[in-house]
């Protein structure tokens, strides 16, 4: 602080300067929203690519007749398609096999191409899918990639009992057979599981998945 003579001629201390005002405190920036997955994340098909939009176009100006003859009849058949059509060819063989990859419902197919290919080419294509999808599961089974297969199942209860004074039943549990055939048909040696109360409830919730799963693409 610095002395300073008033006119009294008495020294006095002037007060030290007063601290600058804070500034205002920023407003903290507002929350970020999570982003959400675009529709292009969530969808089956590319169809906001050029080369899926030029194709769609090439298969929508062919005729419905000609769309089913010339392209839907032989794939299949597994026969070749006019090297004319390949770029329609392509399209389809796109979607199918994607369609099928992400074990998608008719109705999500339906849904995504509803805009961009007319009504009666997508049904053509939808049922041409349908039966991709008959002949893609037969291919599997005929794989040696699944070499055996389920025949028939055989069950029996079975009851374990303590016998303190009171017989009381414990860990019951069911005696599974699976019998198994190989791809020829021949029987090979079953296959026998137990499972109890908890691991059955699981397996059949399991299983529950898998028919929905089928159903969908039925």
């Amino acid at each position: 602080a610095t002395e300073v003579v008033g006119q009294s001629g008495v020294s006095t201390r002037a007060p030290p300067p007063s601290p600058p005002p804070f500034p205002p405190p920023t407003p903290p920036p507002p929350p970020s929203s999570p982003q959400s997955r675009s529709s292009d994340d969530m969808s089956i098909f590319n169809t906001e690519t050029a080369t899926f939009r030029e194709a769609a176009l090439s298969l929508n100006a062919l005729p419905l007749d000609t769309f089913n003859t010339e392209i839907l009849l032989p794939l299949n058949e597994g026969e070749i398609v006019a090297s004319d059509h390949k770029e329609v060819t392509d399209l389809v063989k796109y979607i199918v096999e994607k369609a099928a990859q992400k074990s998608a419902s008719l109705e999500t197919i339906v849904g995504e191409l509803r805009s961009i290919i007319p009504d009666g080419h997508l049904k053509s294509l939808v049922r041409y899918y349908q039966l991709y999808l008959k002949a893609l599961i037969k291919k599997m089974e005929r794989s040696p990639v699944v070499p055996r297969h389920l025949s028939d199942v055989h069950w029996q209860e079975n009851l374990q009992l303590e016998t303190n004074n009171v017989e009381k039943i414990i860990s019951p549990s069911g005696v599974f057979q699976f019998d198994i055939v190989d791809s020829e048909g021949a029987e090979l040696d079953p296959v026998l599981l137990s499972f109890n109360h908890d691991q059955l409830y699981l397996l059949f919730a399991q299983l529950e998945d898998i028919q929905e799963r089928l159903d969908s693409l039925g």
